[in-house]
């Protein structure tokens, strides 16, 4: 079980909705970050609510998360060999077979051993200095081929790199909530946030306000707006919050 506690939310961009009517839930401590859900379901309670929400996060995080050594993934990436067939779940075998579409989409851009790159630039911060060509190179080279090959549930590492699914878990964990919620609240709506991913679900219709990224105080203006349509997600970041300084 998740550790949580119950408090306000600092969020990294600001979420406004018809909340009249509507029901709130603030965590901390939820897959390592905040959690936020504003939900209009007349039908049930809030605890009826935050018990549907937390199994599915739960049961999720078993699979998904990097914060727990006993997670599924965590235990792939320490126990399985290079060229060696291993059986997952249905529900990492969907967030692996999606990262891998995406990374022939984007020509490799996107890849779940993007942390290498991390690596190379921290080692440079490290050394005050910038990449060199030839790190650059010895990376990119690196990454050039499949990480893994999968068929059905059967995984087959394909080489000794570092996986991280940052960049699909926390989407992935936010629809299956959505869906969970819409299935289980007859007419639901309304608009879920964790770590500043935010996805709206039912006829909910929300405004993302936009912080100035050279600007970080709570009270800056915003420098945009975003109307985030029903079912639909929007995934706010910001090196201005996380980054490497190369002196």
């Amino acid at each position: 079980m998740l550790h949580r506690s119950l408090i306000s939310c600092f969020l990294l961009c600001l979420l406004s909705a018809n909340v009249n009517g509507q029901q709130v839930l603030r965590y901390e401590n939820v897959l390592g970050t905040s959690f936020e859900l504003q939900i209009d379901a007349s039908d049930r309670t809030i605890a009826e609510l935050e018990t549907i929400v937390f199994a599915e996060i739960d049961r999720l995080s078993a699979t998904l998360s990097h914060y727990s050594d006993s997670s599924e993934i965590s235990e792939l990436l320490a126990n399985s060999e290079v060229g060696k067939s291993a059986r997952i779940s249905n529900s990492l075998a969907e967030v692996l077979s999606e990262a891998e579409r995406l990374r022939v989409l984007t020509g490799g851009a996107f890849d779940v051993r993007s942390g290498e790159l991390a690596h190379m630039w921290q080692r440079a911060a490290s050394e005050s200095r910038p990449p060199t060509r030839a790190d650059c190179m010895a990376v990119t080279k690196s990454l050039a081929s499949p990480p893994f090959q999968l068929t059905g549930s059967q995984l087959t590492k394909l080489d000794h790199l570092s996986w991280s699914l940052d960049g699909l878990a926390k989407g992935y964990v936010l629809d299956r909530i959505a869906k969970v919620l819409v299935e289980t609240a007859s007419g639901a709506s309304g608009v879920i946030n964790i770590g500043g991913d935010i996805r709206s679900f039912g006829n909910q219709v929300v405004k993302v306000d936009i912080q100035d990224p050279f600007r970080p105080a709570e009270n800056v203006l915003a420098v945009q707006n975003i109307a985030l349509r029903p079912n639909s997600a929007i995934c706010t970041s910001g090196s201005y919050r996380r980054g490497t300084t190369v002196a």
